[in-house]
């Protein structure tokens, strides 16, 4: 009489088989952390910092002195402001408080449209900043790749720092208001604006168009403070 041990081994298998397939189906696959920091990076923060930096974008392909340098260190700074986005929204590095994410709720109340605003200015400070520490280094006989690296920290700096200054009163408010307008000064200096002649009449107006969302970054804060 035939022995049924092998069909009970081969029964034994298929069950393990099965057991294990059940467990890794509830498992993450290998590249999802991975993909969801690149979404974080690409959707929410490069889109972002492309959208928002509009003026500041307009203003570096109008500008025709030193251009070259120029657009390598604007370029390096959104591609790393996007970056630095996207990390702090993913969580994944501890820098202090999460970045603040502008949901469809804070929209309908008008608070998020004044977020949106404000980051107009941050970011547009961050890499006019890069921008020109980037031409620092240039004209002080740096290469291609310094002026990369300094823009790059620049404006790691600056973004990095917005979660933080966001939630310190006063005191927030006012390291803001000097990022601000720093980044503003910045700007005007490399885009020839202190030139006694040549001004491009559509810089400028970028410029005023950044300086207002300075000024609307900055007031909602100053009367929430006021009022407490």
């Amino acid at each position: 009489m035939p022995s049924d041990g092998p069909r009970r081994e081969g029964r034994r298998e298929e069950g393990s088989r099965r057991r294990r397939a059940r467990r890794g189906a509830h498992r993450p696959e290998a590249g999802s952390d991975r993909d969801g920091w690149l979404t974080q990076v690409v959707h929410y923060g490069f889109s972002q910092v492309v959208v928002l930096s509009t003026p500041l974008v307009w203003v570096v392909y109008r500008t025709t002195a030193d251009a070259g340098t120029v657009r390598t260190a604007a370029v390096v700074g959104c591609l790393v402001a996007a970056v630095v986005v996207g990390t702090l929204r993913d969580g994944r590095v501890d820098a202090g408080p999460p970045w603040p994410t502008v949901t469809a709720r804070r929209l309908g109340v008008g608070d998020g449209y004044r977020e949106l605003v404000g980051r107009v200015a941050s970011f547009s400070a961050a890499v006019g900043l890069a921008v020109f520490c980037g031409l620092v280094v240039a004209d002080g006989g740096g290469s291609a790749v310094a002026v990369a690296l300094v823009a790059a920290v620049v404006a790691a700096l600056v973004v990095g720092s917005l979660p933080v200054l966001a939630g310190h009163g006063r005191r927030g408010t006012a390291v803001r208001g000097a990022l601000h307008t720093g980044g503003l000064w910045a700007v005007a200096d490399w885009a020839g604006l202190f030139a006694p002649a040549g001004v491009d009449a559509t810089v400028v107006g970028c410029l005023l168009v950044v300086a207002v969302c300075a000024l609307v970054d900055l007031r909602p804060a100053v009367r929430r403070e006021a009022g407490t």
